[in-house]
């Protein structure tokens, strides 16, 4: 019998919201946060984890100060957003031995419901508050939704 894990459903959601924010925040906590040692074979090189971190830092600066990037309920961005949520949830459970299945489907469904969370919460914000402002709200919000995930060990 298969029993569900409290902490794994909640590291996976927390991973699959903070993914929906950003795509990739919570992938880049998950590869700064555990050792190669503990993640599988194709997640373990040193580069692969700066270039997901890089990517994430200059996502994050895109979020905040690019006006023009593409709607995050739009459907390729949406399908980027589940994935990677779906992805960071399972790399997460996988690096910490814990049911990777649940996981993924946790993290995907989340980081769709979270998408549209933030993309129906910036809407109503920038009517008052610069978008600058916002971006950066929501990537603290995404990074601490990630690191909490993570703390989950």
């Amino acid at each position: 019998m298969m029993t569900v894990q409290v902490p794994n459903l909640i590291a996976s959601a927390l991973l699959g919201a903070a993914s929906g924010i950003l795509s990739l925040v919570g992938i880049a906590t998950v590869l700064d946060a555990t050792s190669s040692s503990q993640r599988p074979d194709f997640a373990r090189s040193p580069w692969l984890r700066r270039a997901i971190v890089t990517s994430a830092a200059g996502e994050m600066f895109a979020n905040a100060f690019v006006a023009s990037l593409p709607s995050r309920s739009s459907p390729a961005p949406l399908a980027g957003r589940i994935a990677f949520g779906s992805g960071s949830a399972a790399l997460f459970a996988s690096s910490v031995r814990r049911q990777v299945v649940i996981a993924s489907v946790v993290g995907g469904a989340t980081a769709a419901i979270s998408a549209k969370a933030a993309y129906e919460t910036r809407a109503v914000l920038m009517k008052r508050i610069p978008d600058p402002v916002v971006g950066l709200a929501e990537n603290a919000v995404a990074a601490g939704l990630a690191w909490t995930a993570t703390s989950l060990q």
